[in-house]
């Protein structure tokens, strides 16, 4: 009888250590969307001062004081509409007094006639 020769053992795999690549998931590598644009790294802290920031911006600090900002984080709390409305809205209370004045001493502004016009019939009415 042949005796068999015994079957070989299989060599030991080497053990490779893992790489820093992270393997592919389902989701990664995947996207449909275009990458959002973001502002990035803020450059001021958030309690920066606004006359710090806006040094060289007179008319900003006055609108600032104006309005009782003091920081970024107050100036922040707002979206450009209210800022605009909080700004204007004094100074047309403003024009509307000067007009109303001036037509109360029959005078107007210039091409403002109508309304003065309309303004001293208003006084002029009995009151009911």
């Amino acid at each position: 009888m042949v005796a068999r020769k015994p079957a070989p053992e299989p060599e030991p795999e080497l053990v490779q250590r893992k790489k820093g690549v992270r393997k592919a998931t389902i989701s990664s590598g995947i996207h449909d969307e275009q990458p959002s644009r973001k502002l990035g790294r803020s450059r001021i802290p958030i309690d920066a001062p606004l006359d710090v920031v806006f040094q060289n911006d007179i008319q900003a600090r006055e609108a600032f004081m104006f309005l009782g900002i003091h920081s970024i984080r107050d100036l922040e709390q707002f979206n450009p509409d209210d800022l605009v409305l909080r700004l204007t809205g004094p100074a047309k209370l403003t024009v509307g007094r000067i007009r109303k004045i001036l037509a109360m001493n029959n005078r107007c502004l210039s091409n403002d006639e109508e309304f003065a016009l309309e303004f001293q019939e208003l006084l002029s009415r009995p009151r009911e």
